[in-house]
């Protein structure tokens, strides 16, 4: 196996794990403070998050069409911070369940394509 292989996998299992955790997060909270001020750690772990996806797009330079698809689950992430209340914590509280998702999707696709034979 050769190193940019090797790093393609290490890239796909730090974003699935990265993803896992803030999925995490918000499946396990359920109230508008909760939503609307994150912990630092959550944060931190997004910044990450991003940082990643941005390496993996310099290092190996495709771009598949999941690649694109984990803005949602950042969307899902900022946007009820910002637009939450207490009467619609139930409706942004679903959005930030599923949309979270969108941050493991991309790594499943990409675990997916790594094990693939050619």
């Amino acid at each position: 196996m050769n190193l940019k292989k090797l790093f393609k996998i290490l890239i796909t299992i730090a974003l699935l794990a990265l993803g896992g955790w803030i999925v995490s997060y918000f499946w396990s909270v359920n109230t508008a403070d909760a939503v609307a001020r994150l912990p630092f750690y959550v944060t931190v772990l997004c910044m990450v998050y991003v940082g990643l996806q941005i390496l993996k797009r310099l290092i190996f330079k495709s771009q598949n069409w999941w690649d694109w698809l984990y803005y949602f689950g950042l969307i899902s992430v900022m946007l009820p911070a910002y637009m939450i209340t207490e009467e619609t914590v139930g409706v942004y509280s679903l959005l930030t369940d599923y949309g979270t998702l969108f941050l493991i999707i991309p790594a499943l696709m990409d675990g997916r394509e790594n094990t693939k034979r050619k």
